[in-house]
């Protein structure tokens, strides 16, 4: 976790947010500025600064997730 980190905040519940979906790896929420009804961010409970910083099993249970 990192603390000047948003997703890190909302992960850690530290920061308000209205949490879709929750598990060990992932957490999916509302996003405060939708694009569409229903606009969701899924973030992994790791920090993780891009795609390429996930490990592969992360990353395939991130976007199964989202799927």
């Amino acid at each position: 976790m990192t603390a000047d980190c948003v997703f890190c905040r909302i992960v850690e519940g530290a920061a308000p947010a209205s949490i879709v979906h929750a598990d060990d790896t992932a957490v999916a929420f509302l996003d405060i500025a939708p694009i569409t009804p229903g606009h969701l961010l899924v973030v992994p409970r790791a920090h993780a600064v891009g795609l390429a910083d996930l490990d592969p099993a992360t990353g395939r249970h991130v976007f199964g997730v989202a799927q």
